[in-house]
């Protein structure tokens, strides 16, 4: 069958008991949710021209069972990217260039659900196989320069795309033919798995060529865990390997989801159907009881096939009552413009905690510095103001701050004394000096509570707009509603997360995992020798332990005293919340000079 076949099976089968397993669909829902389900199947009637057309985009190999091209072409490179990738990638290349050069960068892939990794733990040769397989098809993901080019387009950081160094990360050294995601071609005797270019082990700078990107997936023990688990790692140089944070988390995740929709017997037609159905129950749901906020989608990186991303945003302004404004993929975005759909909501997006845990392996020297003895994170201000800097450049757009990396208070407390000049419409104002945070008009939460996120705002008169990010399921859409949140952004709850609507009538399926920056390195100039950077860490705010990210291959005492420096930082600042000193940041060509308010250097 075809997946329109499938999904138009799986339409029909809701109605008709002669095709349930259990006559769930007919007897077992309520009442309320079977009227909603006729209102969708309406909607999908009226919208079928369009919504076929995209399916007919993909078929189903009949060799692999996979979801492939229908033409035989290979997704974009970046159609498991979010849009702050490009909107992050110009402050990502200045941080580097501001500590000496290239950092080779290390991505890992947490999987928080116990359940899953136990899955692995329990069949780590034909699940474990799977995984390997699906990383190792990344080398044939080519980057496209005209999907990045015409989002970035009228954007404040557009001419950065245009140069030589944003070239160098897209293209090959020749200039001319595109980048894959990660290198099909290994160094002589690298440890890799037979006929593929997947690491069996723990990668370092020196079993890379020049340039290189490579993913490893082996077994080792866990500090975080205290248990054998598989690894999953991506280590190249950082503004290369960014773009397989998302896009490797959504490799594995689409892995895991496939096993559990053969264990369920369940076609990728009706899982579609699901899933869709579920994305117009939220939005309908959003649109009726919180019309005074504005919503967008941030599913790239754990969903079950771009296909469902991009009936999302073909869909999103049609559904009636929709208030969502706009989608993390700018590959979808571009996928339907090109196909010629007017009103595609566009690619939005703000920046991540990968820029300030990329700044604390970079910049530790100010986060630790003897002139710095409350141990502000200067680091996370630098990053910050580099996005501002280079990304908002003092625009009408909002500016947007993520400071729960190390809690939002350390953040707050830094960005309040950490004095800088602004912009206004790209041009510096070196007459003035105002405290970053001051230059902040939007502040998302994405951990902890969103109460208490609030009240630290208040706690620092920052007056921005509200944005929950964190909303995994209705009864946190409405807390934010009522807590004075205007916007907010939804991945699984917005469609994959079967945890939200009972479409089903099964056990939900949940796969929660996460990629964040572990290791960095940079090379030293006068030995030519590779310097391992701080290890960065992760806390967020609230008390959830399985949020937190660090190196968990390291010693576990290691691991530990990592997580307690970051720990004291957080605590420092609810201690006292104010610092007892300002500190004026400036750039000088590739330097950063950072001056305490009595006249001292850090």
């Amino acid at each position: 069958m075809t997946i329109i076949e499938q999904f138009t099976a799986a339409m029909q089968q809701t109605f008709d008991p002669r095709f349930m397993r259990s006559g769930w669909y007919s007897t077992g829902q309520s009442r309320e949710m079977m009227m909603e389900r006729e209102k969708f199947h309406k909607f999908v009637e009226e919208n079928w021209a369009d919504i076929s057309r995209v399916m007919s985009q993909f078929k189903i190999d009949p060799e692999t069972g996979k979801i492939v091209n229908a033409d035989g072409t290979e997704l974009s490179g970046t159609s498991s990217n979010d849009f702050y990738k490009l909107s992050m990638l110009m402050s990502i290349y200045k941080q580097q260039m501001l500590s000496g050069g290239i950092a080779i960068t290390t991505f890992a892939l947490d999987i928080r659900d116990a359940g899953i990794r136990e899955m692995f733990a329990k069949d780590p040769n034909e699940i474990t196989q799977a995984v390997k397989c699906a990383l190792d098809a990344l080398k044939h993901r080519r980057f496209d320069y005209n999907v990045i080019l015409a989002t970035v387009a009228g954007k404040p950081f557009e001419d950065f795309y245009k140069s030589d160094a944003a070239k160098a990360i897209f293209f090959n050294p020749d200039g001319k033919t595109p980048r894959t995601l990660i290198s099909a071609e290994v160094p002589d005797r690298a440890p890799v798995y037979p006929r593929t270019c997947i690491y069996n082990c723990k990668i370092t700078p020196d079993m890379l060529a020049p340039g290189q990107v490579a993913i490893a997936v082996f077994m080792a023990p866990d500090a975080k865990t205290g248990k054998e688990r598989l690894h999953i790692e991506a280590t190249g140089p950082w503004s290369q390997v960014s773009f397989l944070e998302t896009t490797m988390m959504q490799a594995v995740y689409q892995v895991v989801l496939q096993k559990h929709l053969h264990e369920r017997g369940c076609t990728f037609g009706q899982w579609l159907y699901e899933a869709l159905f579920r994305f117009y129950l939220s939005t309908t749901f959003a649109g009726i009881n919180c019309p005074e906020m504005t919503g967008f989608l941030f599913a790239g990186r754990r969903t079950g096939h771009f296909l469902l991303l991009l009936l999302q945003a073909l869909l999103a302004k049609r559904i009636p009552g929709s208030k969502i404004a706009g989608t993390s993929s700018f590959d979808a975005w571009y996928f339907l413009t090109k196909m010629g759909f007017p009103n595609v909501i566009p690619p939005v997006g703000t920046h991540a905690h990968e820029l300030q845990m990329g700044a604390q392996a970079l910049f530790a020297k100010f986060d630790l510095s003897p002139q710095n003895p409350e141990f502000l994170i200067i680091s996370a201000c630098i990053s910050t103001l580099l996005y501002y800097y280079t990304a908002h450049k003092g625009g009408s757009g909002p500016m947007p701050m993520l400071p729960d990396t190390l809690g939002t208070e350390s953040f707050c407390k830094a960005a309040a004394a950490f004095m800088v000049h602004p912009m206004k419409d790209g041009e510096l104002d070196t007459t003035q000096w105002v405290p970053l945070l001051s230059l902040i008009t939007s502040a998302r939460q994405d951990s902890g509570k969103l109460d208490a996120f609030v009240e630290i705002l208040k706690k620092y008169d920052c007056k921005c707009s509200l944005f929950a990010s964190e909303i995994d399921d209705l009864k946190t859409l409405l807390e934010a509603r009522d807590l004075g949140y205007k916007f907010f952004g939804a991945g699984g709850a917005m469609g994959d997360s079967e945890k939200v609507w009972d479409v089903t009538g099964e056990k939900a399926f949940s796969a929660s995992m996460a990629v964040k920056i572990i290791r960095m390195w940079l090379l030293d100039p006068t030995t030519r020798s590779w310097i391992r950077c701080r290890y960065p860490v992760k806390l967020g705010d609230g008390t959830d332990l399985a949020k937190v990210t660090a190196d968990s291959l390291l010693p576990i005492e290691m691991f530990k005293q990592s997580i307690a420096e970051a720990e004291r930082v957080k605590q420092m600042a609810k201690e006292n919340p104010v610092s007892s000193y300002l500190f004026y940041c400036e750039f000088h060509e590739n330097r950063i000079q950072i001056r305490r308010s009595d006249g001292q250097y850090l």
